[in-house]
């Protein structure tokens, strides 16, 4: 490691932030159900999107093999008819992603329903990571979010470069938030990952002096 990255690392100030502000999906605007329907399909119904922003719709099993992904946009409301008759017994995630987090539903398929033709899924309560990221004054990143996905979140930060310069990893807690200040750091571009098994976020980061 340089001079330069151990001077950079040090000065990464992390100072606990409390927030009250949340993407929409936290509070609750957008709808998301999955409804059985025949020959081993369901329903996936969404609606209070945001019309402004992109969104995915994707399907992976427990292994995080993507078995289906499709993209849109300008619309406030989706609905799609998914085949599951492909799947062996186990647990398949659908997956509402856009760049503010995820909403998850869980089908578990098992041998009974697979021989009966039916889909026996989860309908308990969401799972769902949620985030929000605000630059404050003095070359400051403000990151919250609230993850209940039951994986761990890794934060880093990186120059232009790609050398890491910071590294926060197996973040476990439900609700984080911290304040990280990058005003040590040379003017330039920089980048943070925020990463698990279940996505990857990157936001770019310009400093000036």
């Amino acid at each position: 490691m340089t001079q330069k990255r151990i001077g950079l690392v040090a000065t990464v100030a992390i100072v606990l932030w409390v927030s009250t502000i949340l993407p929409a999906y936290a509070q609750g605007t957008t709808s998301v159900d999955v409804i059985p329907y025949v020959n081993k399909k369901v329903v996936f119904n969404v609606s209070g999107l945001d019309q402004s922003r992109k969104f995915q719709v994707k399907i992976q099993n427990e292994q995080g093999e993507l078995l289906f992904s499709e993209t849109f946009k300008n619309q406030d409301q989706y609905r799609k008819v998914l085949d599951f008759s492909f799947a062996k017994e186990g647990s398949y995630y659908i997956d509402l992603v856009n760049d503010r987090g995820l909403i998850r539903k869980v089908i578990n398929v098992s041998e009974d329903s697979l021989v009966q033709g039916n889909l026996k899924f989860a309908t308990a309560e969401t799972m769902a990571f949620t985030k929000s990221i605000l630059k404050v004054p003095g070359e400051r990143i403000a990151l919250r979010f609230e993850n209940h996905l039951d994986t761990p979140v890794t934060v880093k930060f990186y120059d232009e470069q790609g050398h890491l310069l910071h590294q926060e990893s197996r973040i476990e807690e439900e609700s984080f938030g911290k304040l990280f200040n990058l005003s040590r750091l040379e003017e330039g571009a920089y980048s943070m990952a925020i990463t698990s098994k279940n996505y990857a976020y990157y936001y770019n980061v310009n400093v000036k002096k």
